[in-house]
Formats: C-alpha cells, structure tokens, sequence
C-alpha cells in the first residue's frame, strides 16, 4: 500500500469513526457485516471506532465504556426486516437515531455540541460529494 493510500485510508478511518459510530455500527444489518462473523462487529473494529470517538470528543473512560455497550448491544439487535427497500431503510434510520440519542444523553452539553458540529461538517462533505455513496442499492 502506498504512503499516500495509506495515509488517506488513516485519515478517512478516523473521519468516519468519530463522525458516523452510530450510523456505521447499524449499517451492516446483513449476517457477518463489517467481516466479523454471523452479525456481529469485529471487536477491534469497535473498539478503534470508540477509541477515536472517545479522543475527538474528550469521553471519559466511563462514557467510551458506555457508548462501547450502547454500539454492541445495537449491532446484536434484530435484523432489520421488510420486503421494500424502504421499509428496512426507515428501520435502519429509527435505530440510528435512537442510537444517537442514546449516545448524546451521555454527553456533556460541551460535548453534545462538538458532536453536532461534527455531524454538520460530514453532511456538508456529503452533499459536496454528491450521491457517489450510493453503491447499487435499489429503491422501490
């Protein structure tokens, strides 16, 4: 791997776990997602993902603890199920949110707040880039 590839997929893996935890532990719904087996998350895919939540955003131990069980718990739940598209994309959409509640009630104002900033510039990068994250997926 290149100094440049490997410095930007760093950079990028850093950038997704502190901005998107919740939405990315949810999004591998499907059996083995994100390579760590039958339904589960790698555990040190997890782990890094809270370590770089827990430095941008100053968690305490107890809190990156916390958000740790708030992810996992979250990834063992229920297969979202529906026979359209849209319907398991409403259930993944609910679980996020609810995720992210969970994980902003931990927070300090102070923290909560950075969070949303956070949140703020990964949607502007989003909608920079256009649809270009959409990979195939078929809608109703």
């Amino acid at each position: 791997m290149s100094k440049k590839r490997l410095i930007k997929t760093t950079l990028t893996l850093a950038l997704v776990a502190a901005l998107g935890i919740p939405g990315i532990a949810l999004a591998h719904d499907e059996p083995g997602g994100d390579k760590g087996g039958p339904g589960k998350m790698h555990g040190h895919r997890l782990e890094m993902r809270v370590h770089r939540m827990q430095e941008k955003l100053d968690l305490s131990d107890k809190q990156a603890d916390a958000v740790y069980d708030i992810l996992k718990k979250a990834k063992s739940g229920p297969k979202c199920k529906g026979e359209k598209f849209s319907e398991k994309k409403r259930c993944r959409v609910e679980r996020r949110a609810a995720v992210h509640a969970e994980i902003s009630a931990l927070l300090s104002p102070e923290q909560r707040e950075k969070l949303e900033k956070m949140k703020e510039k990964r949607e502007e990068r989003r909608k920079k880039r256009g649809k270009r994250g959409h990979r195939g997926h078929h809608h109703d």
